[in-house]
């Protein structure tokens, strides 16, 4: 068996299918953040509370948590390459929602549109991950891999950044507006993937119940694999100290409108660290 290395450059010269799998990453992950600021910078205007604050990153964290645990058995059942196209599509249409925000009174709407937004989110992330082995070689995969991991640190990086810039100068209706182009732009780029899908058709005639069921009896019948499961969960019970990054942002060393260009490049440092 091969156990040749491929670099990270190369992979994405030459496998055109991967190249555009990352490109919508890029995209899609560059809008997360791009609204995340803009949403926590209209908060602080509108409500001046920590708490409203707080609350908004229950609601973007917690659907996944719930979510997440039935986005693989649904990703197993449907086309990957159709439920990443539906979840981008989908978060483009409600992140428009956020503009109907004018005042304490609606931000209400946040909050929905920001729990429906990352339930969907929910499953593109399982989908990009299981479709990755289908468009690379069993050589490429290590990269492949290491590359979109790296991705997340380098788009809250960025995405962060720039969405605190454009919230901060153009306002936080222009970040939304942007951050829903940026979906419709990963969408068309993952239609473009040419992929080849038959686990959706060469599966048994179970229920996604059993099958969450024996998932969750594998994960905890090994002691290895349920502390990894667990490991990212457990260091979120202490993530509400990014809570403060918004507060510092806005109150202490606020710049542009609202502080969201010091909101943008407080999480920005977060991701250069990160990376």
């Amino acid at each position: 068996m091969s156990t040749q290395s491929v670099g990270y450059l190369g992979l994405l010269r030459n496998n055109i299918a991967f190249r555009r799998l990352w490109y919508g990453q890029v995209v899609s992950q560059l809008g997360d953040w791009f609204d995340s600021i803009a949403l926590f910078a209209l908060l602080l205007r509108l409500t001046g509370s920590g708490q409203a604050v707080g609350a908004l990153m229950v609601a973007q964290f917690l659907p996944a948590a719930f979510v997440g645990m039935f986005a693989g058995v649904v990703v197993d059942r449907l086309p990957r390459k159709l439920v990443m196209i539906a979840s981008n599509l989908g978060c483009a249409a409600l992140v428009l929602l956020f503009l109907l925000v004018r005042d304490a009174s609606q931000i209400w709407i946040i909050y929905v549109v920001a729990i429906g937004k990352m339930s969907l989110v929910a499953f593109f992330d399982p989908a990009r991950t299981a479709i990755t082995p289908n468009i690379t070689t069993r050589d490429q995969l290590i990269a492949a891999n290491a590359i979109s991991g790296a991705t997340w640190s380098a788009m809250l990086a960025v995405g962060a950044a720039l969405g605190g810039v454009v919230a901060g100068t153009l306002g936080t209706d222009a970040a939304f507006i942007l951050d829903a182009a940026s979906f419709v732009l990963a969408a068309l780029f993952i239609w473009a993937v040419p992929v080849h899908e038959t686990h959706h058709h060469e599966r048994t005639p179970t229920s996604g119940l059993h099958e969450l069921r024996e998932g969750l009896a594998y994960v905890f019948s090994r002691y290895d694999i349920a502390v990894y499961t667990l490991t990212k969960g457990l260091w979120s019970l202490g993530g509400g100290v990014l809570l403060l990054l918004t507060l510092f942002g806005r109150q202490v060393f606020s710049l542009g409108a609202d502080g969201a260009l010091s909101i943008g490049l407080l999480y920005a440092a977060r991701g250069v660290g990160a990376g």
